[in-house]
C-alpha cells in the first residue's frame, strides 16, 4: 500500500474555498473576480490591478492594497474618477505619476498635478492625451526641459505651442517637435537647417514629413542624417 504523508492533508490548501465554489456552482464571474482581488499573492493583485477589464469597484478596494499595486490602479483607464483623485493627491510620487498619466484623470486633476513640485509628474501630465490646452501651454513654459519636451511630444498638443518649442534652447525639446506628426511643414522646414544633428534625423522619422524636405535632408552634412534619409527606403 502506497505511503501518505498525512500531515499534507492537514495542511490549508489556498485553492480549496474556490474550488469548492466552483464545484458547488455558485461562482459567477463577480465572484471570482472579487476572490482574487483578495488573494493572498501579491502578483495576482498586481495582474488585476493592471488589466483594463477589471471593474471599476474592485479597482477602488485594490487602491488601498500595497505601493505598488495602488501605482497599477493608478494608470489603469477603467479607475473612477473618485479613486484617481485620491490617488492623485498620495504622498508617493509615483503614485501620483501613474495617476497623472492617466488617460482616464479629469481635467481638473490634471491641472492641480501640473502643479506638482515633482518635475517628472508634470512630464507625466504634459505626456498624457487628456491634457487641456491651457494646461499644455503653461508647461511648455516649465523650467525644466523634461516637461517641454513632453508637451512637445504630446499628440494633442496645439500648432501654435509646438511652434514656440520648435525654438526651444534645448536641443532633445526641439527632436520631439520635429518627431511630433502634427506639426506643420513650415515648422519642419526650419527644424530642416537646425543646428543639431539629432533633430534634423529626428525630422526624417517624422511619418508626415514632405518630401522636399526629405530630398534636401538626403544631402546633410551629416552621414547619420542621409543614412536615415536612406533607412525610409528612399534614395535621391
Amino acid at each position: 500500500m502506497p505511503y501518505i504523508d498525512r500531515s499534507l492533508l492537514k495542511k490549508e490548501n489556498p485553492f480549496n474555498k474556490l474550488i469548492d465554489t466552483i464545484v458547488k456552482k455558485e461562482v459567477t464571474k463577480d465572484n471570482i473576480i472579487e476572490m482574487l482581488s483578495q488573494d493572498r499573492n501579491i502578483k495576482v493583485r498586481m495582474s488585476l490591478a493592471e488589466n483594463s477589464h477589471t471593474p471599476s469597484d474592485i479597482l477602488d478596494k485594490l487602491a488601498d492594497d500595497k505601493t505598488i499595486v495602488k501605482q497599477l490602479v493608478a494608470v489603469n483607464p477603467n479607475t473612477s474618477s473618485k479613486t484617481l483623485e485620491k490617488l492623485a493627491n498620495h504622498r508617493n510620487n509615483f503614485i501620483r505619476q501613474q495617476a497623472a498619466l492617466n488617460p482616464s484623470t479629469s481635467e481638473n486633476i490634471l491641472a492641480k498635478l501640473s502643479d506638482d513640485k515633482v518635475g517628472y509628474i508634470r512630464e507625466a501630465v504634459a505626456l498624457n492625451s487628456s491634457t487641456p490646452d491651457n494646461v499644455l501651454e503653461k508647461l511648455s513654459q516649465d523650467e525644466e526641459w523634461g516637461v517641454r519636451r513632453g508637451v512637445a511630444e504630446n499628440p494633442n498638443t496645439p500648432v501654435e505651442i509646438l511652434k514656440k518649442l520648435s525654438k526651444d534652447i534645448e536641443g532633445i525639446v526641439r527632436e520631439e517637435v520635429a518627431l511630433n506628426p502634427n506639426t506643420p511643414s513650415d515648422i519642419l522646414k526650419k527644424l530642416a537647417d537646425d543646428e543639431s544633428e539629432w533633430v534634423r534625423i529626428r525630422l526624417t522619422q517624422n511619418p508626415k514629413i514632405p518630401f522636399d524636405i526629405l530630398k534636401k535632408l538626403a544631402k546633410d552634412e551629416r552621414r547619420n542624417v542621409r543614412d536615415s534619409v536612406m533607412k525610409k527606403g528612399i534614395t535621391i
